[in-house]
């Protein structure tokens, strides 16, 4: 650096010259120091369970607890029967019209999805010939197909702003299968919800999303649904079916959940709807329902399922796996 000052007056010019070096700050390295967890529970400060009614109990409660909040309002939910469904009262004086009316109103209001044009309608059958007319008539251009698929023996199914149930004269009366037609509207509607926030469909052969996470996530929102309207226990009706159909399928008792991949009807691959609704509980227990439904929105984004489950949840796909395969007997289905 130089200072030149100019001659004035009596004052006689002056150049002084100064050389600074400036040296760089030190590079502090950050701690690289990994944190060590004696358990994953202990990482994810998730809570292991002592017995199958810790996780039954959280996830009821977290369940009731969100569908408690209306987060969407406007949905016009329209329940169309063929005439001979209407005829005699199920039990409890219900009818199919009211359990499935029921069921669907309370996930239109808890759930989030985009503002449905026109009504959601729900069709009940016993004819696929007056399904597939009903279907067109209401504006929709799948109802021959539709039709097609429940002549081939199909339950129920849903699709873009409808959901059919097929009601034959041997499932008569509800009391004939409590736990799998109760819990129909609130599945068949939340296969709706799956499809809005993750933009997806999940294939059968679960290269999208596994079906653990697809049929068994819309079988827990169904079995939860009618135990919060009170149509039918979850804990000692739903969870006792689940319990019953997965320790009696060979492959589904033998397979880890991980396994749980595929959706088919083969009796030597594992079953995805019952050993996934309990998976479900585990999770929805643990995190409660906000974070569940994250990860469908997470997926949304073009993440994979992996970084969707990591992103919503905090949790590795694969530490999960871990943690319910460590408490799989605690929750009643010990793997065989």
């Amino acid at each position: 650096m130089t200072l030149s000052v100019k001659a004035k007056g009596k004052y006689a010019a002056k150049k002084v010259s100064k050389k600074f070096t400036i040296q760089a700050a030190p590079v502090i390295s950050p701690s690289t120091t990994a944190v060590t967890y004696a358990t994953l529970w202990e990482k994810y400060k998730w809570t292991k369970p002592a017995s199958s009614s810790d996780s039954i109990t959280a996830a009821i409660s977290n369940f009731n607890s969100y569908v408690a909040t209306t987060r969407t309002s406007g949905t016009t939910v329209t329940v169309r029967s063929e005439g001979a469904v209407t005829s005699g009262s199920q039990p409890g004086s219900s009818t199919w019209e009211k359990v499935m009316s029921d069921a669907v109103n309370l996930g239109a209001k808890a759930f989030t999805y985009p503002a449905l044009t026109k009504p959601f309608y729900v069709y009940l059958a016993t004819t696929s010939a007056w399904l597939g007319s009903a279907i067109n008539g209401d504006g929709f251009t799948d109802g021959s197909g539709i039709a097609n698929v429940m002549s081939q023996g199909t339950p129920a199914s849903s699709a873009d702003g409808y959901f059919w149930a097929s009601i034959t004269s041997s499932r008569s009366s509800l009391s004939a299968n409590p736990s799998g037609t109760y819990q129909t509207p609130g599945h068949e509607f939340f296969h709706s919800i799956q499809k809005w926030n993750c933009k997806c469909v999940a294939y059968p052969d679960g290269s999208v999303v596994p079906q653990w996470f697809w049929e068994g996530g819309a079988t827990f929102v169904g079995e939860l649904t009618a135990n919060n309207l009170g149509t039918n226990s979850y804990a000692s009706s739903s969870r006792v079916e689940n319990v019953r159909s997965i320790t009696s399928s060979a492959a589904t008792r033998g397979s880890l959940l991980s396994e749980a991949i595929t959706n088919t009807n083969s009796s030597s691959v594992a079953r995805p709807y019952d050993i996934g609704s309990i998976a479900t509980e585990f999770l929805v227990a643990n995190i409660g329902m906000e974070k569940y439904l994250k990860i469908y929105s997470e997926k949304g984004t073009g993440k994979s399922f992996d970084s969707a489950f990591l992103t919503a949840t905090g949790v590795s796909l694969t530490d999960f796996y871990s943690m319910f395969e460590e408490v799989r007997a605690t929750l009643g289905i010990a793997k065989q």
